[in-house]
């Protein structure tokens, strides 16, 4: 037999060859899945699960990066799902034998595909950046009946495969917890399903903080404080200890504090000459309390002392002999003022205040807390004083001048009338400052400029 053949028969077999090929090519590649891009996500109704394969998935430049990712995150694939409750379980199974990470996110729908507007809601990996896959979980807080974008992807190219999605809204089958959250910031996810609570909190998700103040175990009308896994009394006066349980008698006069005239000082026989509730052995007999006016507990006030109208001290005082309150004067808790002192009408001192012997508080003077004035100090009309300054012996403070907080003024020194001690300035021993000048924490001093 004779075969007789042409350059059109070639080319006919060419062809076919060529479409052979191709065909072979486009078998051998597989597609993308159908939900490869945002916009082709698979719906997911609440109660059922989706499949997909990931093998062929492309990762997109602008797919958000999971906030719990600790992987490649390759081969995205986009699942959709509506929250019926406020709760979800979203359970994925991986047929590699490694489970996806996801996160799902809120959309906004007029640009449903622009991922910069998405806002992740959940995500399936605790942030301790564990290998652990919390792929059973179930997530709060969702909003009822809003529609989530969920991005499934593989930890890398070895763990691609076929996964299947599970959505439950409310949650079932899981236990109402979110590793995501890293157990609301007060214990440790120590598995898929459990948190590890720090002390003094329990929950689920430790979110719940114990009140160790319920019930109140402060006895004696003590006021409890909630700590840490504890707490603390604080006890009126006269009763002590942990829980306010223990009758205190600080003078050890075998006299209870509670009913002791004067728990500050031994006296067993609780004299009260004068029966004003004080005891002599604490305000001297010849010290009259007006009615209208008012000390805290615990008083000592020297003889000589003059208390007049309207006057109001804190807990703690302690005065020296001849030392003269006058009407209006308030002061707070710890005042500590030494003998032969004057404390003019209308003048307000804070908490922890000392005067030294012999000096005089004029009327309408301000004294903040924790102030301390040295013997024969002069502080005339209108002066206020801030919080913590020292002023030292036999300094004169001239009307309606100002010394700022934690200042120092040096014995001997003078403030001017209307003057200014900017905070923190130490005027040395024996320096004037003019009427109206301001001193300045500089050094050397200076009086020129405001305070800073």
């Amino acid at each position: 037999m004779v075969v007789m053949t042409t350059a059109k028969t070639i080319l006919n077999i060419g062809a076919l060859l060529l479409a052979a090929l191709l065909s072979f090519g486009a078998a051998a590649q597989a597609a993308p899945p159908a939900n490869d891009a945002c916009d082709a996500a698979v719906f997911i109704p609440n109660g059922d699960a989706a499949s997909a394969d990931n093998t062929e998935a492309v990762t997109e430049p602008d797919d958000p990066v999971l906030s719990c990712s600790i992987g490649s995150n390759v081969g995205s694939i986009f699942f959709e799902f509506t929250a019926d409750t406020d709760t979800a379980r979203i359970r994925v199974t991986g047929s590699t034998g490694w489970d996806a990470d996801f996160a799902f996110y809120s959309v906004d729908s007029t640009a449903a595909c622009d991922k910069a507007l998405w806002v992740e809601q959940g995500c399936s990996e605790d942030d301790d950046a564990t290998f652990d896959r919390n792929t059973n979980v179930c997530f709060e807080g969702l909003t009822p009946g809003e529609t989530y974008t969920l991005m499934l992807v593989s930890f890398n190219n070895g763990s691609r495969g076929d996964y299947t999605v599970e959505v439950d809204s409310p949650c079932s089958g899981a236990p109402a917890f979110n590793c995501t959250g890293n157990c609301s910031g007060n214990g440790t996810c120590i598995a898929e399903e459990t948190c590890q609570c720090d002390a003094d909190f329990t929950g689920t998700l430790c979110e719940t903080n114990i009140d160790n103040c319920s019930p109140n175990l402060c006895q004696n009308g003590g006021t409890c404080t909630d700590g840490v896994d504890d707490f603390t009394c604080a006890c009126p006066g006269g009763f002590g200890g942990p829980t306010c349980a223990i009758e205190l008698d600080s003078d050890s006069d075998g006299i209870p504090d509670v009913d002791d005239n004067c728990p500050t000082v031994f006296n067993p026989d609780q004299t009260d000459v004068n029966a004003d509730g004080f005891g002599d052995a604490c305000v001297s007999p010849d010290v009259n309390i007006p009615g209208d006016a008012s000390f805290g507990s615990n008083p000592v006030i020297g003889s000589g002392t003059t208390i007049e109208n309207g006057v109001s001290v804190g807990d703690n005082a302690n005065l020296g002999e001849n030392v003269k309150l006058e009407d209006g004067v308030v002061a707070g808790d710890n005042l500590l003022v030494g003998d032969d002192v004057v404390v003019e009408e209308g003048s307000m001192l804070g908490d922890d205040v000392t005067i030294g012997d012999k000096s005089k508080v004029e009327e309408n003077v301000t004294i903040g807390n924790g102030v301390t004035i040295g013997e024969e100090v002069i502080i005339k009309n209108g002066v206020v004083i801030d919080g913590n300054a020292t002023i030292h012996d036999n300094a004169t403070i001239e009307d309606n001048a100002f010394i700022g907080a934690g200042a120092i003024v040096g014995a001997n020194a003078t403030v001017g009338e209307g003057a200014t001690v900017c905070a923190g300035a130490e005027v040395p021993a024996g320096f004037m400052i003019g009427d109206g000048e301001t001193f300045l924490p500089t050094s050397p001093p200076t009086t020129s400029g405001p305070c800073p």
